[in-house]
Formats: structure tokens, sequence, C-alpha cells
């Protein structure tokens, strides 16, 4: 208005006028987006943060706390400074308050102040200037070099739509796709980490590229792969889908990847070509043809290494020679053992039974996985899920290092443990060596976490029942405690988390070992349990859909929904699954639970298994509980407002 009367009394045009008055509003549109303050810093939120980093060509924007001292030693000696220094070259600095902002924390995954990220039209990039070497100074000659690669700004993931969808992934030969929705929160945190992959992914030899669907506007692709939550991940090799089931963060993403380009199988030309193949420290696979073998076999064969990338390399041969230079019979399939992992009691090779001409990659894939163990194997992060879900299984947990200091120490016992399996080797135990660092958890399954000995052993069975070694481990108190298993003399060990401190009532119980009984098998309820890992990529989606369900039957009073940790807590004995999450259901009164199968994929899955086969249909809250809820709110704030009015009394009088 002051600008309006100024510019009347001045006997401005109307032209002049309108103009002036449009540069008002678009100022106040910018100051509803974000505000700067009196440093030239711009202060950013939840809600004007998307904006801001979208529309600028480079911003730096500083995570930080409002307790934190040294961010504001940093903003007094260096950012103001550089911001004020880089207004004039069009370079913007920003600040987000993690206490204000904790979706922004959550996204970004702050987990110290100061943090630096810098943005390129919304995508960001890891801070690599000066710490605090160089003042502001070296801040402002870092941020105006950065300005010159305008190159980075271009968005390193393909954005797919129904009219460029099958074009694309029919000829990649790989590529990884995003199906996500704006408003979803897991997909927001990894939207940084996929776009941070794109970008190394891109440089990989040979690339790998990274897409993106935007669910519902590209509905039609989405109905095809039977989406059940967001984000969904998977892979397609010339429009063929294959799943994904590695990290969500960058380096996870990236390691992945990687593993997954390149050719399914390598073609082995010559012996001396197979042999060093075969001398890995990895584990391989070859499969000896030749000419007269069926195409349709040699591609089954090769598909099958897609199946396995994370498990096992293979090769191919089709030349007669190349199999007798190494030794083995033609039309077979060799697997050769981890040479740091072969022991004095094996030939370090496993034969595979004669391939039928109709397999196909799944089942040859199975195979291979079935013999992938030597006789005593390593458990990691990659073969956990797949080789290692065998049971019943040893494992020994300890310092496994296969470097140069460390290789002594962790070759001494792994041979130890050969010399004891060697003579149960007809057995269906398995054996295996892990990292106590990469499976704390495991530790902690066994009640061993405090463990004072070197290395923890424990035996993984089916029901799942759990065993454990409780005294020094020797070749002879191995031996036994493996005849004692065998024989069935062997006590079990359940394993149980603290049970939690009672609580206000939520929508999903935590259910310990101790507590399992108590809460599934009550008489008075109906019982909905769901075992999980927080490892299991498929839990982690389930964590956000299954509370979803319990909301909607949170009216249904003799209905309970619980949730255990399978990896730390045992359920009762018998309590069969083949994969996590395992969702089983008590009836009313009774003490036996079932699986819940199919096994739900989300919300909709287990709301319509209560519906139909147990008939149990969702509940609003009664007016009566209502109105109990809203009696106890109001009791609750009338007994605040008199504890308030008696510590002001008290503070008065003192």
């Amino acid at each position: 208005r002051l600008l309006h009367v100024r510019l009347g009394m001045a006997g401005c045009s109307s032209r002049v006028l309108s103009a002036a008055l449009a540069l008002l509003v678009l100022s106040a549109s910018a100051a509803a987006v974000s505000e700067t303050d009196a440093d030239d810093v711009l202060v950013l939120t939840d809600d004007t943060f998307q904006a801001a980093v979208q529309r600028a060509e480079l911003i730096l924007v500083q995570f930080h706390a409002p307790w934190c001292v040294h961010c504001h030693s940093y903003n007094e000696r260096i950012y103001s400074k550089a911001a004020q220094l880089l207004r004039p070259h069009g370079i913007t600095l920003a600040k987000v308050d993690i206490e204000d902002s904790p979706g922004l924390k959550s996204r970004y995954d702050v987990t110290q102040v100061p943090y630096l990220k810098l943005f390129r039209k919304g995508l960001y990039f890891d801070y690599q200037g000066p710490a605090e070497e160089g003042g502001a100074e070296a801040l402002v000659q870092y941020m105006l070099e950065e300005q010159t690669k305008r190159h980075l700004g271009e968005d390193p993931v393909i954005t797919l739509t129904e009219e460029n969808f099958d074009p694309i992934t029919s000829a990649a030969d790989l590529i990884l796709v995003e199906f996500y929705a704006d408003e979803c929160p897991s997909c927001q945190r990894l939207e940084p980490h996929f776009i941070a992959a794109a970008r190394r992914l891109r440089k990989n030899d040979p690339p790998v590229l990274l897409g993106r669907v935007k669910v519902p506007d590209q509905m039609e692709i989405a109905k095809r792969y039977e989406l059940g939550t967001y984000p969904l991940l998977l892979m397609l090799r010339y429009g063929k889908r294959y799943n994904y089931t590695g990290p969500r963060e960058e380096n996870g993403i990236v390691e992945y990847m990687q593993r997954q380009a390149g050719p399914s199988s390598l073609l082995l030309q010559f012996g001396k070509q197979a042999g060093e193949f075969a001398n890995s420290r990895e584990l391989r696979a070859i499969g000896f043809f030749s000419m007269e073998t069926g195409a349709q076999l040699l591609n089954e064969f090769r598909d099958s290494g897609n199946l396995i990338r994370n498990d096992m390399q293979l090769g191919h041969s089709t030349d007669p020679a190349v199999a007798k230079e190494m030794g083995m019979p033609l039309e077979s399939v060799v697997i050769f053992h981890p040479r740091h992992l072969v022991s004095q009691y094996e030939t370090g090779f496993s034969i595979l039974p004669p391939l039928l001409p109709n397999a196909t990659a799944a089942s040859l894939a199975e195979t291979l996985l079935a013999h992938a163990r030597p006789l005593v194997g390593e458990m990691t992060r990659d073969n956990f899920h797949t080789t290692y879900l065998h049971r019943p299984m040893l494992m020994a947990l300890y310092d496994v290092k296969w470097d140069q200091d460390n290789i002594k120490a962790t070759q001494y016992w792994h041979d130890m443990i050969a010399s004891v399996a060697k003579d149960f080797h007809d057995s269906e135990l398995g054996f295996a060596v892990a990292d106590e660092e990469m499976f704390p958890n495991d530790l902690k399954a066994l009640g061993l976490e405090d463990w004072g000995e070197d290395v923890a052993v424990g035996i993984y069975a089916p029901g799942p029942v759990k065993y454990r070694l409780q005294e020094e481990l020797t070749p002879e108190s191995l031996r036994d405690f493996v005849s004692r298993f065998l024989s069935g003399d062997l006590p079990p060990y359940r394993s149980s988390e603290p049970a939690p401190r009672k609580t206000k009532a939520a929508l999903v119980k935590t259910i310990v070992g101790s507590t399992f009984e108590k809460i599934v098998f009550d008489p008075r309820k109906a019982v909905v349990v769901m075992l999980c890992s927080p490892m299991v990529p498929d839990c982690q989606k389930a964590s956000e859909w299954y509370p979803k369900v319990a909301k909607k039957f949170a009216g249904v009073t003799d209905l309970v929904f619980g949730e255990m940790n399978a990896a730390l807590n045992d359920p009762p004995v018998g309590t069969a699954y083949e994969t996590l999450p395992a969702v089983f259901f008590s009836k009313l009164g009774s003490r036996e639970m079932e699986e819940v199968e199919p096994r739900p994929q989300d919300a909709a899955d287990l709301t319509s298994y209560l519906k139909r086969r147990q008939n149990i249909k969702p509940k609003k809250a009664s007016k009566k509980d209502s109105k109990k809820k809203a009696s106890k709110k109001s009791k609750g704030k009338a007994s605040k407002g008199k504890k308030g009015k008696s510590k002001k009394r008290q503070k008065d009088e003192l």
C-alpha cells in the first residue's frame, strides 16, 4: 500500500504502477517460499526446501542445530561471510535447522552437524570443499570453482513414461528402475541415494542405467508389475524382470549393480583362461559344453548366472579341448570353491549331477546354490540369505579377516573346524565361518555377545531352533557338540530380548521370546503376529504397511497385532517358516497358529485374509469408547492445569 501511495503522489502512470505492483507481488511470493537472515544466508524449512534447491543452479546447504556450539562458531567466522561474498556471483548459501525440519534430517541422513550438501537443480552432491582451513575465502573459492561445472546439473536418472518405457528397457542389457510416489516418505529418503548412485554407475564399465517411474502418473506401467509398496526397485535385462534384493543406500546400490553388470557367463576359449578363472578367491562355476549341446540348455545356463550373481560367477566353454585340459568331463558343470576356503580334506571342486535337457535357469540356479558350499564355507552379507540359509548349519563367529596381518589366525580356526567337519561330511549339517563384526545380531541371538572366548559357535536348525557351544572351542569340544546335536541329546537355546516396559496401548505390540506365549496364546484374544528381521529388505517394507492394517482393525477389541524380531527372539519350537517376514494368526481361545498363506505382500493382502478367511471385519471405535477417551483427555488437561498453578504458586512463594 505504501508503494502504491508514493507512486500515486508522484503522478506515476498506470503502466508504471502496474509494473511496481507486479514486482511487489513477486517479492511477496519469494518471501513465502524462503527468507534470508541478516547475513545473506537463505533459511530453508521442510516446506520451502524443495522449491529452493530445484530452481537453483548451485546452492550450498548447511544442516545445523540450535544447540550446536560449533555450528554457531562456524556461521559467524566463515559461512555468513562467505554468503555475503558469493551473493554478487549469483551463488546462494542456505541453512536448515534440523530441529525445525526433521523431515529433511531423515531424508539426507544427517547424523552430525554442521553438515554440508551441494545442490544443482535439485540434484545433490557430497561437499568436498575445505572444512575450516582458509576461512571464508577458501569456501568462496571452492564455490566459484563448482559454479563452472554446470554439466553436473543434468539428472543422471532417466524419467520413464508410457511412451519411452518399452523402447528403453527392451534395448538395455541392464537397467535398475524405481517406482515411486511424491508423497511417500520412504521414496523421499531413497531419492538422494538413488541419484548419487546413478551418477557413479553412469561412469561404470560397462555403464549401468537407472530410471524412475512416477506413480500414479504412469499407472499402465505400474499395473504390469503388481506394485505393493513404494518405493519398488526392480532390474530389467532386455525387458525381462529380475528382483532387486540389494541395499537402498548409495554405496550399497553401486556395489550391488556393479556385480549385476557385464555378461552373466564368461566365454572361456582356452584351457589356461579357464584355469585362471577357476583359481579364484571367489566362488566360480564352469559349464564344459560341446558344439552338440542344445542351444536352449546353454541359454538357460547363461541366464541362471543372472539369478545368482551375488553368490557366484559363471563361465562356459564349447570347446572339448578346454574340458580335457582342465581334466573335467564333457557336458558337465563344475563348481570351484574359493581357494582360501579349501582345506586339506577336499579337492576344491564339485562336479554336479548331469544336466537334464529341459533344465531351466531357475532349476539350474537352485542346483548350483545347493552345491555352492565347501566343507567349511564363509557367510557374508551377500550370501547369508541364499547359500547359507541351509539348515542345519553350524556357524563359527570370530574375527574373520583374510588380509596379510590376520590371515594366520583366521586360517587357524577355519582349519580346526574343517578337521571336525570332515568326520560329519555325510550328514545334513553344514559348516561355515563368519565375521562377528558383520553379524553382531547372530551373537546376540545365541546369547554370546559377551562371550569371553575368541570364537562363538552355534547351530541353526529347522524349527527354527538354536544350539550353542558353551565351552572353549577345541577339536574335542566341537566334535562332542556336533555328535550330541546329531543324536538329539543337545538341549536347544531360546533367545529373547528383555521384555519391553508396559506403555500405553500401541497399535502393534512388541513381542519378545519370553512374552510370546503369554501374548499370542491369550485365550481372550485373537492375535496376528509378524516375525521379521531388520536386515531383510521385505521386512523393511512390511514395517511400513503392517501398522496400517492394525490401525484399520483398531476397533476390533478382541484382536491384537504383534511384531517380533526373529533375529533376536525365538518363537515356540515348531513355529516353522521359510522366509521373512512370516505372518501367523492365532484364533480366539486357541493355542495353535496358522501361517498366513500366500504370504502377504501389502496391507491389502493381510486385510483380505482377515476379512475372507477369518471373517473379521474392521470396526470404528464405539461412541462409548470415544466418550471415555474424551473424558480422560479433559481430566488430563484439568490435572495438568492444576499442577501448573501449583508450580506457579511455589515459584511466587520462593
